[in-house]
């Protein structure tokens, strides 16, 4: 991300007409004899291939520990970041629908969740929108209860003895009334009321191994509704929208520039829970993507030797479905650490060039010929200037465990792993500050010189707050420089305060005709969309603040920055197609 101031398919997929356009929904089997029968599906049969932490067994499935945490950009605390079955099977219900699971081989806590919306990711923290967590114990069980509407707090809790031990579980869950009823191995436990935050239709599913070296499996589950009450299995992948729109604003900058891509950063839980979103973010006014937040190293290699690709490749696999370039963010970062990183870099500095040089080549060769570019090294340089005005390298974790090196071997390593991949350093305030290009530069002169890999840089293009300002003449000028380094660039995180403004509006135009103009300049990608997901939106004491910074507004309705935009494309001449 930017610098914030201040802060494959699995056996019986069924599709949903509801969520994405062009697909179709199939309800679980009923019994036509008789108008009291249940129904009843098996969701060890749906698709289970994006929930992380788990694999398919000839039994069902088994889920470890991953300790998903999203930390703060201290590096310290965060937020626990549990799986949820994102982009595969969900269940549409009505108002009783009953859960039975039986689990077996548990070692340490095992954990099922349960929401009527799954929890969304925004760029640095998670907003969950209403959940329940059960949690299983060798000796309790207990359910939590986050509220589903206003302020994210716990709404309820319940603890019971559990009634009997062992590493088997049968359990019963049944939603009635407003409340969750609880049984285990055949004993009614209690019931928990649910503060709506099982509402809307709809449930979505995970499961989680709390405990490091946890693990369990799932060799039961499945849900029945009473005779009459709505009971489906939903697919949302693999979020095929067809033939996108030839008047979005990607084909219109094609029209200009036939080797120019529009894109967006987005995220999973966005696009999977959010048909309407989806609809926009694929539909065609962008040709491109950037992984928000799949790749970086605390969601996709969250354990010491433990790398989990499972949101990573449904991102990515929605990307190819709808013909869009991937652009991998990001490999090398001071930030988006996991803690057990942070600790190794501290008690074995001398290995971390080996452990980053792995990373790398991991990450990278898993997606080779897929991911067209990558963001190998972001946010290298200092946050603020010393006091002699010079910048210098961020005192990263990579930093202060490698040097200065750390940005060859990560560069390096990406370009062993993927040779025809494009590389770049991602920065910001390169555009809005003299020095802090000149510093760039120089970085980027000593790396050629050496025979580093290095395509371009990603200029990040944030425009937080009254007095910031992207200067055309500026970009011109880095732009210039690149071309005679003979790298590209590309506007990688492009947001703007002040939504319904006209300087909103100006200044994303101005950014598109300058980037479009200038045949060094490749891309222009905004970080998000929408402001209903908007990359300045915060938690204030769990309440969600949505941000101001993006084209579209909170009801995905275009905001003056579209046709500003629209109109900076028609001005800027068309270009041949290269050869």
């Amino acid at each position: 991300m930017g610098h914030r101031r201040g802060s494959a398919a699995a056996t019986g997929k069924v599709l949903v007409a509801a969520l994405l356009a062009g697909l179709a929904l199939v309800a679980g089997p009923r019994h036509p004899a008789s108008a009291e029968a249940s129904a009843s599906v098996d969701l060890l049969a749906g698709d289970l291939d994006s929930l992380a932490g788990s694999i398919r067994t000839p039994e069902g499935l088994r889920v470890a520990h991953r300790g998903f945490r999203i930390v703060r950009q201290d590096g310290g605390g965060g937020q626990a970041n549990p799986p949820w079955n994102l982009a595969g099977t969900h269940l549409r219900v009505g108002r009783q629908v009953a859960l039975e699971l039986g689990l077996s081989g548990m070692r340490g806590q095992a954990a099922v969740l349960l929401a009527g919306r799954p929890p969304i990711v925004y760029d640095e923290f998670l907003h969950d929108r209403g959940s329940v967590r059960v949690s299983l114990g060798a000796r309790r069980i207990s359910v939590r209860v986050v509220g589903g509407q206003g302020a994210e707090r716990v709404r309820a809790y319940r603890s019971w003895r559990r009634p009997s031990g062992g590493s088997s579980l049968h359990m019963g869950l049944r939603v009635r009334g407003g409340a969750l009823l609880v049984s285990a191995d055949g004993v009614r436990l209690g019931r928990v009321p649910l503060h709506h935050a099982l509402a809307g239709g709809a449930l979505w599913f995970g499961f989680d191994a709390a405990d490091p070296g946890g693990r369990f499996d799932v060799h039961r589950f499945t849900a029945t509704a009473p005779a009459g009450e709505p009971l489906a299995m939903v697919d949302v992948s693999p979020f095929n929208l067809g033939a996108p729109s030839t008047s979005g604003l990607a084909a219109q900058a094609r029209s200009r520039r036939p080797d120019f891509h529009l894109g967006a950063a987005l995220s999973l839980s966005s696009l999977a829970s959010d048909p309407a979103f989806a609809r926009l973010a694929l539909g065609g006014d962008f040709d491109a993507i950037t992984t928000e937040n799949a790749l970086k190293f605390q969601f996709v290699h969250p354990l010491p030797g433990v790398y989990d690709f499972h949101e990573a490749d449904a991102l990515v696999a929605a990307a190819q479905d709808n013909g869009l370039a991937i652009h991998g963010h990001a490999l090398a970062f001071g930030e988006a650490n996991p803690r057990w990183l942070q600790r190794f870099a501290q008690r074995h500095p001398d290995r971390m060039a080996g452990l980053l040089r792995r990373h790398v080549r991991t990450v990278v060769g898993r997606y080779a010929g897929r991911v067209a570019s990558w963001d190998v090294v972001n946010e290298p340089l200092a946050a603020e200037a010393d006091r002699s005005g010079l910048f210098g390298l961020r005192r990263s974790i990579w930093q202060r465990a490698i040097g200065p090196r750390f940005i060859e071997i990560a560069l390096r390593a990406a370009h062993h792993a993927d040779p025809d991949a494009k590389l770049f350093i991602n920065e910001f305030g390169l555009e809005a500050h003299d020095q802090r290009w000149r510093e760039m530069r120089a970085l980027l002169r000593r790396l050629r010189a050496d025979g580093v890999p290095v395509h371009g840089v990603g200029l990040q293009a944030h425009v937080y707050e009254p007095g910031d300002e992207i200067r055309p003449a500026l970009l011109r000028a880095v732009f210039a420089d690149l071309a005679e380094l003979g790298m590209v660039a590309r506007i990688s995180e492009l947001d703007v305060y002040g939504s319904r403004t006209r300087a909103q509006a100006r200044q994303f135009a101005a950014v598109l005709r300058t980037c479009l103009a200038a045949p060094t300049c490749r891309s222009l990608t905004t970080w998000g969309v929408s402001e209903r997901y908007g990359s300045t939106s915060y938690l204030d004491r769990g309440r969600l603040r949505l941000g101001d910074g993006l084209p579209w507004d909170a009801e995905l309705r275009p905001l003056p920055a579209v046709a500003a935009m629209r109109a900076a494309i028609a001005s800027v001449p068309a270009t041949p197609e290269p050869g």
